[in-house]
């Protein structure tokens, strides 16, 4: 807590201090027109309107008028990288649904370092962030080309969400309030999974996530977005194995097959694709796999439209590109480096920017409560609200704006106790560059996304699918791709004095 205090001052402090001095945040008082590109799940209807708040901070405080663009989630990748190849402004942009890495590879990105731009013009931001452990954690070879946002770089392991509703019903004690996560085993877990199928043999006992987000259920490091080479034992040990013929794999699907079949999984949940939290707001399923953190609660709850109770069986885990999932970065494409950088302090450090950008405009949107928390404006709600994108974990700094009403006051703090006391792998800071092996890994993906449905969510015998996917993926390069992961490891290792 005296962290996040700490930071919070120096923040404001720092913001206060370049507002003072530096009033538009350009010496000649002109105003740069400025781009700031990011994607959501559904487009708002109020970026206009955000557009102008923003801008009615930017211009005096900073001298930027920011033309803001906004892209749903399946057009934002592919728009945003047509946008970069053909030159064309963006400044400031969120590299979530595009890759970091990705934008790397492609060279769209610029050293945030160079002449130093972060140290001139980006004061404060790396204090906001806790510090250069999170901050370097972001660097692609020693080179800084993002920021990563103010957000849970753990992961709570092994975690579930179930509607609230149908524990009520079989009699589960949910504590009061139902805010926090509770810390069971697997076995205990698997016990209620068999009330609730007995009590409810219509609805879905549960749908796990496959094949994206297999990675919540298991302590290990993936050493990157794919399980093609992982550390097993990631706290101690840096070797790269082949997941696929760990006994943690086939543990694993040795219970999703016993789920199978008992009739926990409903039949087609291999094929069908629709999001976990959508089938649960429709009553089709009743729990799902998720990642564990302080707010998961209430994010569930919003994202399913009822109460969830979130159970952990795992441990808290913070994986080697935590802090380079999400960064928001600076593309080549901008024309002045130097007022981008600006753009990203005023997101970073300035509590009246922050809120704009993740809740929208006070007596528009959201409203003040006497509690100190904030909720929709009279009248509106998640449906109907111009600017609830639920999406403040993605934006630069959620630990400078409101908070949620449900959400605890302190969650920034939280949060930051629970990133410091979370286990992390030791190859915290090491991103993978698939480039040298890119062939492979598209040819290993196209096989794990065929096959591992099937073997994951039980519908195939352990025995037979492993068998299956490991001859198939290490016939498509699978060893190389492990190969390459661990050459790569061991040179980072040795330039970062890891043993």
């Amino acid at each position: 807590m005296k962290r996040k205090i700490i930071t919070l001052l120096l923040a404001i402090v720092l913001t206060t201090i370049f507002i003072t001095a530096c009033g538009n945040g350009d010496a000649d008082g002109e105003v740069v027109d400025l781009v700031l590109a990011m994607g959501t799940f559904v487009i708002p209807g109020d970026v206009q309107v955000i557009e102008d708040a923003l801008n009615e901070i930017l211009t005096p405080r900073y001298g930027i008028n920011l033309e803001l663009i906004v892209m749903d989630v399946a057009s934002y990748a592919q728009n945003a990288t047509l946008m970069l190849t053909a030159g064309e402004q963006i400044d400031v942009m969120s590299s979530l649904f595009v890759g970091y890495m990705t934008m790397h590879q492609q060279g769209f990105l610029m050293d945030l370092e160079e002449n130093d731009l972060l140290q001139n013009y980006g004061a404060g931001i790396v204090e906001a962030l806790g510090g250069w452990e999170i901050v370097d954690g972001a660097r692609v070879a020693g080179t800084l080309y993002g920021l990563p946002t103010n957000v849970d770089h753990a992961a709570g392991r092994g975690a579930f969400a179930v509607g609230s509703q149908y524990l009520e019903a079989i009699g589960f004690p949910l504590p009061e309030p139902n805010n926090d996560i509770i810390h069971i085993s697997i076995e205990e877990f698997e016990d209620i999974l068999a009330e609730l199928h007995v009590a409810f043999p219509d609805i879905e006992t549960i749908r796990p996530l496959m094949p994206d987000n297999i990675g919540h259920y298991f302590s290990i490091d993936f050493l990157g977005a794919q399980p093609f080479g992982v550390l097993l034992d990631p706290a101690n040990d840096l070797t790269v194995s082949d997941f696929f013929t760990s006994q943690i794999f086939y543990d694993f699907i040795t219970m999703t097959r016993r789920w199978n079949q008992l009739g926990f999984i409903g039949g087609d949940a291999a094929v069908d694709d629709t999001p976990v939290t959508a089938l649960t707001a429709a009553g089709s399923i009743m729990s799902y796999f998720t990642a564990g953190k302080p707010g998961i609660v209430v994010q569930e709850s919003g994202l399913c439209a009822q109460p969830m109770t979130i159970f952990q069986t795992g441990i808290d885990f913070m994986a080697s590109n935590a802090a380079a999932r999400f960064p928001w970065v600076i593309p080549w494409t901008t024309e002045n480096p130097e007022m981008a950088m600006t753009l990203m302090r005023a997101l970073y450090t300035d509590p009246e920017i922050s809120n704009i950008l993740i809740w929208g405009v006070e007596g528009v949107h959201y409203e003040v409560q006497p509690s100190g928390h904030i909720d929709f404006a009279p009248g509106l709600d998640g449906s109907n609200s111009g600017w609830f994108v639920n999406m403040a974990w993605a934006m630069p700094n959620q630990f400078i704006s409101h908070v949620w009403i449900g959400d605890d006051l302190d969650l920034a703090d939280q949060l930051i106790e629970f990133n410091d006391n979370a286990v992390q792998s030791l190859a915290f800071g090491f991103l993978f560059d698939p480039a040298p092996v890119q062939h492979e890994i598209v040819a290993v993906t196209s096989v794990f996304e065929e096959l591992l449905p099937g073997i994951g969510l039980g519908f195939i015998d352990p025995a037979e699918g492993i068998a299956e996917l490991e001859s198939r993926m290490n016939a498509a390069g699978l060893q190389t791709i492990i190969a390459e992961k661990q050459r790569q490891l061991d040179a980072w290792a040795i330039e970062a004095g890891i043993g």
